[in-house]
């Protein structure tokens, strides 16, 4: 496994919005990337239950990569990825591309905003799609430097 370090891709969720199941999808998909350095950022309020999601990333064997705990600072990330539908996504996904983000989301009420120039969405629930997207954009630094630029000029 490659260290995760200062130069890992770090890849924020938001775990107040989404089950723990939702998580285990993106841990999932993260955890097939194992030949990428990366790093998941799940930010959860004090009463969101994680010990579902830290038992997937142990079995998985990325508990390292994967922390949970309050938002770090925007320009601290690289990516935001959600693997659920939740209500807010719009509002997450409006702060991500204030901040440069690109967007991966398993979901359809951010798809109106979510370009192929500032993001990707997958399938609900596709473990598959979501590794392949999440894959593209931290191997090709080039390609997630184009997408961050145009997240900073999406409005919503």
């Amino acid at each position: 496994m490659p260290p995760t370090d200062d130069s890992a891709c770090v890849i924020v969720a938001l775990g107040r919005f989404i089950t723990p199941t939702d998580t285990d999808i993106l841990i999932r998909a993260l955890a097939s990337l194992f030949d990428l350095n990366w790093s998941l950022r799940i930010v959860a309020d004090a009463d969101w239950h994680a010990d579902q999601s830290r038992a997937t990333a142990e079995v998985l064997g990325v508990e390292a990569r994967v922390t949970f705990g309050s938002m770090p600072e925007w320009s601290d990330a690289d990516l935001f990825a959600c693997a659920a539908e939740p209500p807010d996504l719009d509002a997450a996904a409006a702060e991500a591309f204030r901040h440069g983000l690109p967007v991966i989301a398993s979901a359809l009420t951010a798809g109106a905003y979510i370009t192929p120039e500032n993001g990707v969405v997958c399938p609900p629930g596709d473990v598959e799609q979501l590794s392949k997207a999440v894959r593209r954009l931290i191997f090709d630094d080039a390609l997630r430097e184009s997408f961050a630029s145009a997240a900073r000029a999406t409005s919503l």
